[in-house]
């Protein structure tokens, strides 16, 4: 996440038939996309794993159902909008900018019936070459 015009989100949601999917939406100087072509399907009930990893410019995103069993999800996303150097107004001068790009977890209860999230536990790590 850089602003609210530069992100890639990884998001487990229910599709229309009640399933519980996991997709992606990225934005892109205000344009939004779905990359996937087809959500996850993940099973109804039970823990979901969700990691992330960014190497130079490219960000993968993967989930596993059981631990350290991780499946990629979706496309290689450009990591380079999440940049100072890419985040520019239509003159070329930089718009205000706060610390750069983040990594984080949060829930938004679309449905407005107060849908509760539980996360056990977010883990940063920079490891030699990689970020995730």
């Amino acid at each position: 996440y850089y602003n609210t015009s530069h992100y890639h989100y990884l998001y487990v949601s229910a599709d229309e038939a009640g399933n519980r999917v996991l997709s992606i939406i990225s934005c892109d100087r205000f344009r939004t996309s779905e990359p996937m072509e087809n959500p996850v399907i993940l099973p109804p009930t039970g823990p979901v794993f969700l990691k992330v990893t960014f190497h130079r410019s490219v960000i993968r995103f993967f989930y596993a159902i059981e631990p350290d069993h991780w499946h990629l999800v979706g496309p290689a996303l450009d990591g380079s909008i999440l940049s100072d150097d890419y985040v520019r107004d239509d003159i070329h001068r930089y718009r205000p900018a706060f610390t750069g790009s983040f990594v984080g977890i949060c829930c938004q209860d679309l449905s407005g019936q107060r849908g509760p999230a539980d996360f056990d536990w977010f883990e940063y790590r920079e490891t030699e070459g990689e970020v995730g």
